[in-house]
């Protein structure tokens, strides 16, 4: 069956010489802490992690944004957190076969792979087709021209980044910087601070932890 998803790889870059030089137990350590950040977010976002990869995983999704928005929270938390390791990512959107009810086939699966193998640290890679999907609190930024083994010619070298904010207000939930103007939604609490969110289930978790209605 051919359906359409979101394909994602994330990757801990230099993992192994990280493992080399600090030791297993450390490295171990890591390595759960990046799955849990992971789980949470992925689960949060709505989006499945398909399968671990080692030192990676394998993210799909129905929907492009959430992915896109799952994403986006894993490398600012990377980039804010005390990981001494960078991440990279390749997400496309397409048509796959769907074999078996939990694996998927298709060119769209094996680019996803590719981009995040020529991602460098800390970049997200994106395929054909992902533009119309991106929050209003991303960007992308075209950075020339990229070969992909396997592919016939060159792809457009897009990678996607949170957007510089000029009035950032915090997302209680994600944690995420984000310009009123950029939010999917605003409220204001009951202790009159403004609260702003990324997306619709930045704002459901929000109310569940809270129990405050929104103003």
């Amino acid at each position: 069956m051919e359906v359409d998803r979101t394909f994602a790889f994330v990757d801990l870059c230099g993992f192994t010489a990280f493992t080399e030089t600090n030791g297993s137990t450390v490295a171990t350590q890591m390595l759960a802490a990046f799955r849990a950040a992971t789980r949470e977010i992925s689960s949060r976002r709505g989006v499945r992690i398909a399968k671990w990869l080692g030192d990676g995983c394998m993210i799909v999704g129905v929907e492009a944004q959430p992915v896109l928005e799952a994403l986006l929270e894993t490398e600012q938390r990377t980039v804010t957190g005390p990981s001494h390791l960078a991440l990279r990512f390749g997400v496309t959107y397409g048509k796959a076969i769907l074999f078996e009810g939990d694996d998927y086939i298709g060119s769209v699966v094996n680019l996803a792979k590719r981009l995040c193998d020529a991602a460098d640290p800390h970049e997200i890679l994106v395929g054909p087709g992902i533009e119309p999907f991106v929050p209003r609190w991303g960007q992308l930024t075209d950075c020339g021209e990229l070969p992909i083994k396997g592919f016939d010619g060159v792809l457009p070298r897009k990678h996607l980044t949170l957007r510089e904010m000029a009035h950032p207000i915090v997302d209680p939930v994600c944690l995420l910087p984000i310009d009123i103007e950029c939010a999917y939604a605003t409220a204001v609490a009951r202790d009159g601070r403004q609260v702003v969110f990324c997306s619709e289930s930045c704002q459901i978790t929000w109310q569940g932890i809270s129990g405050e209605p929104l103003f």
